[in-house]
């Protein structure tokens, strides 16, 4: 009986040492932000990388007429959420803007955490915003 009972815990052990050992762990750290806003003008930057990082992407619900003013080339582009961000503009990993928002909301920021160089950005020369 003895015996017996040791060849069963020896099968046992075998097999949750298998499974462990199978388990794979991923290297993508994918997750959400929540910001809560007050009504006004707010400095904000995008904390996670979403593929292309276009704002519909990036912010995918917003308050209806919430705008967002990106600085690029030397002006302001925006951007105005009524339904759908129209126009598009991307907005990259640690990329600063303003966000206009028309009411007291919470914007949730969606995407890929990077990790490694993907943390090693480039400070464009001249004005920018950065986060």
């Amino acid at each position: 009986m003895r015996t017996k009972t040791l060849l069963i815990a020896a099968v046992l052990g075998a097999a949750g040492l298998a499974s462990a050992s199978a388990q794979v762990a991923s290297v993508n750290a994918v997750g959400y932000v929540n910001k809560s806003l007050s009504a006004g003008l707010h400095t904000l930057s995008n904390p996670l990388s979403n593929g292309d990082n276009a704002i519909g992407s990036v912010i995918p619900s917003a308050g209806i007429g919430d705008t967002v003013f990106k600085f690029e080339n030397g002006a302001f582009a925006s951007s105005t959420f009524l339904g759908v961000w129209a126009p598009e503009v991307t907005l990259g990993v640690g990329e600063g803007f303003f966000y206009d928002a028309t009411a007291d909301t919470t914007i949730t920021f969606v995407g890929e955490v990077l990790q490694g160089d993907a943390t090693n950005k480039a400070v464009p020369a001249g004005i920018s915003m950065q986060g």
